[in-house]
């Protein structure tokens, strides 16, 4: 096959997939496992596919990567079994997600904590996660850190040294405002997901588990049955009113 063709058909077979799971209907977690598998292999074949999914640009992209990603992460690490069900819950429902396990019904709110850089402007983690995602899929470098902006329609990411101890305060900010950010909610019959993207990667360092237990603990009390934090290969649990 030709260079050209190859071009010509770049993205045609990532591009084609849709979300399986539809609001308000039981799904179980081989159904989510065998889904998340099909995106993996997909993304390694088609750039344009995967860059796409990062920078929720399908339209399903914000669903997957915000509320199905997390609650697979937690399904993973509690070893939630293949025939556990999932129900992502209609639009507006006070609940994100409600999972119906051996251990009964549980409710869930689901939020996302990116690394939150302060030295060069407010603006929170998850909106520098997107403006570097969308440098990336222009296949322009984007480097971490504050050091990322939009100026005249145009996004500017510049190369800075950063020490660990940089990184761990961004992750523990990143924490506490997500805590903070739910707090006015009524949580008394649901649990909070926190979904800490990237954290695992940047605490390589540290003690993990009590870097994060620092920063929820310094959002202050939620009214929430529990607080959950997850990502690749972490797994937090705050006892109820800890």
């Amino acid at each position: 096959m030709s260079s050209s063709s190859k071009s010509s058909n770049k993205g045609s077979e990532g591009l084609a997939i849709q979300l399986p799971f539809l609001r308000g209907r039981r799904y179980g977690f081989a159904a989510l496992r065998a889904f998340e598998t099909t995106l993996l292999n997909t993304r390694q074949r088609d750039s344009e596919f995967s860059d796409q999914l990062r920078s929720n640009r399908l339209s399903w992209g914000k669903v997957r990567n915000e509320e199905l990603l997390p609650i697979l992460l937690l399904g993973n690490s509690a070893e939630f079994t293949d025939d556990d069900e999932f129900e992502l819950m209609p639009e507006g429902h006070a609940v994100d997600i409600q999972l119906h396990t051996r251990q009964g019904i549980t409710a869930y709110q689901i939020t996302v904590a990116d690394p939150s850089w302060g030295e060069r402007s407010t603006a929170n983690g998850s909106y520098l996660y997107h403006l570097r995602a969308e440098r990336l899929r222009a296949g322009d470098p984007a480097f971490g850190g504050a050091h990322t902006w939009r100026e005249g329609g145009i996004i500017h990411s510049m190369p800075h040294a950063r020490d660990a101890m940089e990184d761990m305060n961004a992750c523990q900010q990143s924490l506490t405002e997500a805590v903070k950010r739910k707090q006015a909610h009524d949580g008394s019959e649901c649990v909070l997901l926190i979904y800490a993207r990237g954290h695992r990667f940047l605490l390589i360092d540290f003690d993990i588990k009590e870097v994060v237990a620092q920063a929820v603990r310094a959002a202050g009390a939620t009214t929430f049955k529990n607080v959950i934090v997850v990502d690749d290969g972490l797994f937090w649990e705050l006892s109820p009113h800890q």
